[in-house]
């Protein structure tokens, strides 16, 4: 759907105070484009979803502004600026603008990988954000390496969670009939993919998986045949070591501890805080702190 189709009684590419710059992307439930704010001159993100065609849309748009609405305070969480659901044709809304999201950053550096200081101090992020969210009733129920994204500042950078039309409320996942279909996504754990319900500690073994996909720059249990992947998903949780051991990623121990939180346990997120924190001194005789280093190559971020 194009912007000029969005906007068929507009002589402009533009939408109340906002300005289209740029298309971004498609993605499965809308379009994404940067724009302009006409107020404050800053460049934002707007998330154009249509309205009515297929009703997983208009779920998609009204679980992600209600979850960002209740995490605004949260650093590590995209922040929500604007929500509009009066237009016929589409809802839409505006968030604050992310300069690339970790598997870009991975696929425009491919063939290299990230650093294993760098995925542990990425990790211990993620973790971060994890209790912040879950510390609110809220699940994401969709962490992976596009949905991580990089707020890029001088000297250092920001790790932010986006993409919240998946996420679920501590109830929602726990007394309602499960509205998503868990069993072809890859980071999904073994329990959630056999239709459990979901738990803290799912989204602590998902982050556990994308860490392999940060230090391997593949997926090892992926299959196209839902089943089998779920099969291989399941050896890979029992015994990743098996799975890693031929690629030395140097954070096996740190991704063994994650995958195989047992299902529906209370999460000590400190533990797990301490984990990655005492691997990442053994690395590199410093203290892990939550300042991400970025520096720029051309256009592009790269991690270091």
């Amino acid at each position: 759907m194009s912007f000029a189709t969005y906007h068929q009684t507009a002589s402009s590419p533009q939408i109340m105070n906002w300005s289209l710059v740029k298309h971004l992307k498609k993605g499965k439930f809308g379009d994404v484009y940067l724009v302009k704010n006409a107020m404050t001159g800053q460049h934002q993100t707007m998330k154009a979803v249509p309205k009515g065609k297929i009703r997983d849309f208009d779920k998609c748009f009204y679980h992600e502004t209600s979850a960002l609405s209740c995490l605004q305070d949260i650093g590590g969480v995209v922040n929500l600026f604007y929500s509009e659901s009066r237009f016929a044709t589409h809802d839409f809304y505006i968030m604050e603008y992310l300069d690339a999201n970790l598997d870009d950053l991975r696929m425009k550096n491919f063939p290299m990988t990230f650093r294993p200081p760098t995925i542990l101090q990425l990790l211990y992020e993620m973790v971060n954000i994890a209790e912040a969210i879950h510390t609110r009733g809220i699940y994401h129920q969709d962490m992976k390496l596009s949905n991580f994204m990089i707020k890029f500042t001088p000297g250092y950078s920001q790790l932010k969670l986006v993409d919240f039309g998946m996420a679920a409320t501590y109830y929602e996942t726990t007394h309602l009939p499960s509205r998503i279909f868990f069993l072809n996504k890859p980071y999904s754990s073994p329990w959630v993919s056999k239709e459990c319900a979901f738990q803290q500690s799912e989204e602590i073994v998902t982050i556990g998986m994308v860490a392999v996909h940060m230090a391997l720059g593949i997926v090892p249990w992926y299959c196209p045949d839902p089943m089998r992947m779920l099969y291989y998903k399941t050896l890979f949780v029992e015994d990743p070591e098996f799975f890693l051991k031929p690629y030395n990623t140097h954070v096996d121990a740190v991704v063994k501890n994650f995958v195989q939180t047992p299902y529906g346990e209370l999460v000590d997120y400190n533990a797990k805080r301490q984990i990655l924190a005492d691997a990442y001194y053994k690395m590199t005789a410093c203290f892990i702190s939550s300042n991400i280093r970025a520096y720029t190559i051309g256009n592009d971020i790269r991690l270091d």
